[in-house]
């Protein structure tokens, strides 16, 4: 077995960090090295464009497994189940096993992407591939032991609004769960990263220029879009510079109230289940999401889903 339920240890659950903002890198840093060497089942949660794949990454190249292969999928666009856990076929020369593409997994890690929109039917042999440690593939009797260390990451909504009870069966197979905090509690962090930003657009020079009052006027701002907005804004800043020092005037910022986002979210949502007569699978598939991903934001919202007739 990968992991005994039974045995489980206590949740690390990181999140909210208690930490003043200048200390936080710092502690996710020194979490490194024991979630790397761990074999346990690991998530890793936090808003979108916060850099959770970022930190994945820097727990894969600590990792007793960092030469294994690594397995990557987005749970939003898997590929079907034969795909995944492989499937038995009979033709003239009797039965014949397909792999699947979590084989390719085995002795190595398997990082799922947004684990939260794990169709339900994936997730009920999720669970038995994380706990039992073997493959079933379809349409087979059979089944594979395989050993993986299991890395996933999910997308909190801005605010940290509590996870539906619909995630639960899934959030339980993750013993150990860490949360990147967003860039708006990590305030000293921003001008290291704008400079981080500006050295990889500008050619990796030495030290690439900021003013002080560049540097106040990313520090003043909120950063709803976290270090991925920061990288677009400082890219497009270099280029505006034209090698010169980046001034706070270089700087295109656009300054809105913190729940614009979650409200123009609401409207658009509001809006498509309206077009759909309420179908919550028809807004999944016009959004491009899955019908779980549009129940979560419903209840994120307050949008009232509609009885059964």
């Amino acid at each position: 077995m990968l992991w005994d339920p039974a045995r489980r240890p206590p949740v690390r659950e990181l999140a909210p960090f208690r930490a003043s903002a200048h200390r936080v890198t710092s502690e996710l840093a020194t979490l490194v090295e024991p979630l790397a060497a761990s074999s346990l089942p690991l998530l890793v949660c936090g808003e979108v464009g916060v850099g959770k794949s970022s930190y994945v990454d820097a727990l894969l190249k600590r990792s007793p497994r960092a030469h294994s292969p690594v397995v990557r999928l987005s749970a939003r666009a898997l590929p079907s189940e034969e795909e995944l856990f492989g499937v038995e076929t009979t033709d003239s020369r009797g039965g014949r096993l397909v792999e699947g593409q979590l084989s390719k997994a085995d002795g190595g890690v398997l990082v799922i992407e947004g684990v939260d929109d794990l169709p339900d039917g994936v997730s009920q042999r999720f669970v038995r591939l994380v706990q039992d440690g073997e493959l079933s593939p379809v349409n087979s009797a059979l089944t594979r032991r395989v050993d993986l260390r299991l890395v996933a990451t999910c997308s909190s909504p801005r605010g940290g609004q509590p996870r539906p009870a619909a995630h639960a069966e899934v959030h339980r197979l993750f013993p150990l769960t860490v949360t990147v905090p967003p860039l708006r509690k990590r305030v000293d962090d921003v001008e290291a990263l704008a400079r981080h930003f500006a050295r990889g657009t500008s050619g990796g020079v030495a030290e690439a220029g900021l003013t002080r009052e560049a540097v106040a006027k990313l520090r003043a701002h909120s950063w709803p879009g976290n270090a991925h907005e920061l990288r677009t804004v400082v890219e497009a800043a270099v280029r505006t510079a034209n090698g010169g020092l980046i001034d706070a005037t270089h700087l295109a910022l656009v300054a809105r109230p913190a729940d614009a986002d979650g409200a123009a979210e609401r409207e658009r949502l509001l809006s498509v289940l309206a077009a759909g007569a309420w179908n919550q699978s028809r807004a999944a598939e016009i959004l491009g999401v899955s019908r779980r991903t549009v129940i979560r934001k419903m209840l994120r919202f307050g949008i009232p889903r509609p009885r059964k007739q």
